[in-house]
């Protein structure tokens, strides 16, 4: 409803400031039982604590959605989560998992339409594909994204974000979230 609702004229971003790490626990909370049910393992790797200024709900549903297809498209597969910051102040947090990949037919479709997400054309309020979604709230949230996949080996979603760094835990956290054998 969220998706449909962000098509209407009074739809706006809401802004707010908010720890990156704590909404990653509630993702991995949210996703315990239905990765236990598939045998995946959901891990968490972040080497600082970072800050967002963003749209927190658009980007729990961004995140929510990729990890949801990492679980669905995978049976005992490890599902990571690390973040990462760059040189030009961005967050980039990457979803990697080792499921069952794209076909290449699939991924092209995806990578079009992240290349062309800039023009209003490229929303397609009918589509049937996952990842459009995925595509317009990080185009709406002005983030870069980026998919990679090889069929039998996974695929790797890379969602790049306006952020900031504290020092909190310069030491690094590794973390499994969910295990399963």
């Amino acid at each position: 409803s969220l998706w449909a609702s962000s098509f209407s004229e009074g739809f706006t971003i809401n802004k707010t400031t908010f720890p990156l790490d704590r909404l990653l626990q509630e993702l991995s909370v949210f996703f315990k039982e239905m990765l236990e049910a598939n045998g995946n393992r959901l891990f968490i790797v972040t080497p600082a604590h970072f800050t967002l200024d963003t749209d927190r709900e658009l980007l729990k549903v961004i995140l929510r959605n990729i990890i949801d297809n990492a679980n669905k498209h995978g049976q005992g597969c490890r599902i990571g989560i690390s973040v990462r910051a760059t040189a030009d102040q961005h967050i980039c947090i990457t979803v990697t998992d080792t499921g069952a990949g794209m076909r290449e037919p699939v991924l092209k479709r995806i990578q079009d339409r992240i290349a062309q997400a800039s023009t209003a054309a490229s929303i397609e309020r009918n589509s049937r594909l996952g990842y459009q979604m995925i595509i317009d709230f990080a185009t709406r949230l002005a983030a870069k994204l980026d998919v990679q996949s090889e069929p039998g080996k996974g695929t790797t979603v890379t969602l790049c974000i306006p952020g900031t760094i504290s020092e909190e835990n310069p030491a690094g956290l590794v973390k499994q979230v969910e295990g399963a054998g």
